[in-house]
């Protein structure tokens, strides 16, 4: 049997690779790069074609195999070639595994060939806000680990919907022990440049002078200097002025994280919260300031950036 796993959720995609690998512990694994320069169709024909009376059957995994797309373009001698060793090899044991992140165009005739040959096809989706929580909560109580409700969403927050990031820190609450509050959440789950940077948006938003300054102070705390942290300053008011304008055309969340090229509509949700008190023309007041700032450190020289940074933040609470 072949396997085509297709889609965004790399995690599950290689749960289930985990599992078909457990399932089959005399196999031998070979693992193909299909994004290396130095990748080709023979790579994977020949390994296919190696047959060893004496040996375990093959697993061939071809990690971020690209030819499944509509729009890619095949080399009929390449197309022929798999053909023709998929139909004389009607015995051989050995199996191949194609990984993509996308959809599997499947009158391509690539896929059709493969479609004859006892091909397992599964679709591995990321999951939107509300599905991950709701997954996240399940893990969570699976590992008998008590967190209350504040310090849950603020996981979330922290995490970005993301499975591996969910048990990176599943782990640290189990090594911590005891009930998981939101000072534990805060001390164990980092944030990253990003979130911090949203953070800190969101606080001017809502004029929290407090949590503006603590967003900033853990901005410098990450050794982000002013010159950087006004370039995140920037791309997040970017991508808040995409989504409010976005959103003011009555596109739904999935809809927007498309159009921005976002895999995920997680960070669209928060974003939509974040702005729901503003207009795109104060989000344009605000990155027409801040290039005027930036301006001014690179004419000024002797000018405290720090300080120019921190009155830049006041003047908008």
């Amino acid at each position: 049997m072949h396997y085509i796993l297709y889609g965004n959720d790399s995690f599950d995609k290689k749960r289930f690779i985990k599992k078909l690998l457990i399932e089959n512990p005399k196999s031998q694994v070979v693992e193909i790069d299909c994004n290396s320069k130095k990748f080709s169709y023979q790579s994977i024909v020949t390994e296919y074609s190696m047959l060893d009376l004496f040996s375990s059957p093959k697993i061939i995994i071809a990690n971020d195999f690209q030819d499944f797309k509509k729009t890619k373009k095949i080399e009929e001698q390449e197309e022929i070639h798999f053909q023709k060793i998929l139909d004389s090899d009607i015995d051989n044991p050995n199996s191949i595994v194609f990984t993509c992140d996308y959809s599997v165009y499947k009158k391509k005739k690539l896929f059709k060939i493969f479609e004859k040959h006892n091909i397992f096809l599964k679709e591995f989706k990321s999951l939107d806000e509300k599905k991950f929580s709701a997954y996240a909560r399940t893990r969570i109580r699976k590992e008998n680990i008590k967190i209350n409700e504040n310090a849950f969403n603020q996981l979330l927050i922290r995490i970005n919907s993301d499975k591996y990031v969910l048990e990176n820190e599943i782990s640290k609450f189990k090594s911590y022990g005891g009930i998981i509050d939101l000072n534990v959440v805060e001390k164990l789950v980092s944030k990253s440049y990003d979130d911090n940077t949203f953070h800190l948006i969101n606080s001017i938003i809502a004029h929290d002078t407090k949590s503006a300054l603590k967003s900033l102070g853990d901005l410098y705390t990450l050794n982000v200097d002013p010159n950087m942290i006004i370039g995140l300053l920037a791309s997040q008011y970017r991508f808040l002025f995409q989504v409010k304008a976005l959103a003011t055309k009555g596109y739904s969340n999935d809809k927007i994280a498309s159009e921005i090229g976002l895999k995920k509509s997680g960070r669209i949700y928060y974003a939509q919260k974040s702005i729901s008190r503003v207009t795109t023309t104060y989000l344009l007041h605000c990155l027409h300031d801040l290039s005027e700032l930036e301006h001014r450190f690179k004419t000024i020289n002797l000018i405290n950036r720090n300080l120019e940074l921190e009155l830049f933040i006041l003047n908008k609470l």
